[in-house]
Order: structure tokens, then C-alpha cells, then sequence
């Protein structure tokens, strides 16, 4: 019996004589050792990468013809109402009253529109991917709102206006329109 624990042992001892041999090799070739958990968790971020890189080129090509085409239909959206909001007789009758519409509606913040669109457009794709689009362009109406009331209390309309007086203002840019004497009569009633 002792004799087979010995063979063992120099069994044993010549293994581990050629594991250390082949290890020393790895390190001299320059191979680092690496705990398994942070190779895993390596593996697990490069593979999240490549899902994340390769969901999004997915999500590019599903947008359809129509979605990626409205960033260059808001783009000429936005120098056509540009245009309209500067001339007077060039854009024709739908220019006219596109200028009417919006000056009514906002005053002097309807200079605001055609920038406003541009940065929707320049977003789009991205804001489309993430699902956030409804939500910039949700925000960028109420910016519109906020500018129009903030022009109206900043040039002094007074505010005992009807809804007619409002829009005759916002058609010679006093004011904040239609919309924007609306809400800074609201916010001075109630807040003061």
C-alpha cells in the first residue's frame, strides 16, 4: 500500500511540474490571467454591445419610407413657413395665410415656428428610435406657448383684450397672439 500512495504522489508532483511549465509559457507569450467572473462579465457587455449596435440598425431599417422622409419634408415645411412669415406676396394664397394663421395665433413668437421645426427635423431619426419623439415634440409646442406668452407680458398689451383684440395685435406683432394673450392673462389672474 505505501508504495502506491508514493507513485501517486510522484504522479501528482509531475502534473502539476508540467501545468506550472505550461503556465510559465502563457506568461512569458504575454497572456494575462483573468478571473472567470470578470471574463464573464466582459463577455456580457461585449455581447450587450453588439445587441445594442445591432437593434438599432435594425430599428433604422424598419422605419419605413414615409419616416425617413419627414426630417426633409419638415426641413422645407420649415423654410417654406420662413419664407411666408418674410413675404408678402411670393408665397401666393397658401403663404398668406399661413402668415396669418400663425402671427394671429402667436405674434411676434411665430418667428419661433420655422426654427423650431428645423430642430425637430434634425432630431427625428433619433428621437424616433428611443420612442421619444412625441415627447420633444410635446415640449417644443409648449416652448412655443411659453415664448408667445412671455413676448405678450414683455411688450405691455394690456390684458383686459377679447379674443378679437388679440389676434388684431398678433397680426402687426404686438403681442403674443391669440394663444399668448390667453395664457398670460390666465398665469397674471391666478399667480399675479
Amino acid at each position: 500500500m505505501p508504495q502506491k500512495k508514493r507513485a501517486s504522489t510522484k504522479n501528482s508532483k509531475k502534473g502539476s511540474e508540467n501545468e506550472g511549465a505550461a503556465s510559465k509559457g502563457k506568461k512569458g507569450a504575454g497572456a494575462k490571467k483573468v478571473s472567470p467572473k470578470t471574463a464573464q462579465r466582459k463577455v456580457r457587455e461585449s455581447q450587450a454591445d453588439i445587441n445594442a449596435n445591432t437593434q438599432q440598425e435594425l430599428d433604422i431599417r424598419e422605419l419605413g419610407i414615409f419616416a425617413q422622409l419627414v426630417p426633409y419634408i419638415l426641413a422645407v415645411v420649415a423654410v417654406f413657413t420662413l419664407i411666408c412669415l418674410f413675404s408678402e406676396s411670393t408665397t401666393g394664397f397658401v403663404g398668406n395665410w399661413i402668415k396669418t394663421l400663425l402671427y394671429g395665433f402667436f405674434g411676434a413668437a411665430a418667428f419661433a415656428v420655422p426654427i423650431i421645426t428645423v430642430l425637430i427635423a434634425i432630431y427625428w431619426k433619433k428621437a424616433y428610435i428611443s420612442g421619444k419623439l412625441k415627447y420633444k415634440v410635446i415640449l417644443s409646442i409648449l416652448l412655443l406657448v411659453i415664448f408667445a406668452m412671455m413676448l405678450h407680458m414683455w411688450l405691455g398689451v394690456a390684458d383686459d383684450y377679447s379674443f378679437g383684440q388679440y389676434w388684431n395685435d398678433g397680426l402687426i406683432l404686438k403681442g403674443g397672439g391669440v394663444v399668448g394673450g390667453i395664457v398670460c392673462v390666465l398665469l397674471n389672474s391666478t399667480v399675479g
